[in-house]
């Protein structure tokens, strides 16, 4: 007797598999491209899958946008985020709420004198005060 749910466990691993060999690439990617900037904004996400869907929608949205890992001193999400100069950042990490996407977390990376810090962004503070003043 067979039973169908082992189908459905393939499907899964294979797109899991390519998921991970997709981020893997970007990964290589990042590492080749130097250093980062003094400012910028990382956006931290719950799982792997919602990072890769949101890299492919803000893409097709027409922002720069760089998979790299969680910095150390980050505890958040899933150990992938995506990367943009800070006012692409704030405008994707509206863009990305605006349209529903839930379990995200966005920081800015500021660098002076050769010590790095993140500051946690209150993304839901500065979209309702965006459309406060409209």
């Amino acid at each position: 007797m067979s039973s169908g749910g082992g189908c459905g466990l393939q499907i899964r691993q294979r797109v899991e598999t390519s998921l991970v060999s997709s981020i893997l690439t970007r990964l290589r990617h990042f590492l080749k491209c130097g250093d980062m900037s003094d400012t910028e904004v990382i956006i931290c996400f719950e799982n792997t899958s919602g990072a890769v869907m949101a890299e492919q929608d803000l893409q097709a949205a027409g922002f720069a946008v760089q998979v790299m890992p969680v910095p150390a001193t980050v505890r958040a999400g899933c150990g992938f985020c995506l990367r943009f100069a800070p006012d692409a950042g704030r405008s994707a990490a509206a863009f990305l709420r605006e349209r529903g996407v839930c379990g995200i977390e966005a920081y800015t990376r500021n660098r002076a004198d050769g010590v790095v810090s993140y500051v946690k962004i209150d993304i839901a503070h500065e979209i309702n005060g965006a459309n406060d003043e409209q």
